[in-house]
């Protein structure tokens, strides 16, 4: 069976994402009239969740590397052989 995993440039839950800081993903780019893929690693940064205790960071931040404007990156993809 194929599979391929999505994910945003987003906070989630503890449990909602099984990737970590490190992980090599490809994100899908709007470059206005194409889109286009390019290599990312992505980072994982513990910050607060709507449920936590004053000071406490259960919740997970994901951002790129190389730094892209956000509002262009439709999805992060990983799995297949994507390129």
């Amino acid at each position: 069976m194929l599979a391929i995993q999505l994910l945003y440039i987003s906070q989630y839950h503890p449990d909602e994402i099984h990737t970590v800081s490190g992980d090599k993903w490809m994100a899908l780019v709007n470059e206005g009239t194409h889109s286009t893929l390019r290599k990312v690693t992505v980072h994982i940064k513990r910050v607060e969740d709507v449920d936590d205790e004053p000071g406490e960071k259960s919740a997970k931040q994901v951002s790129i590397t190389p730094a892209i404007e956000e509002t262009s990156v439709i999805v992060l993809l990983r799995g297949l052989d994507l390129h």
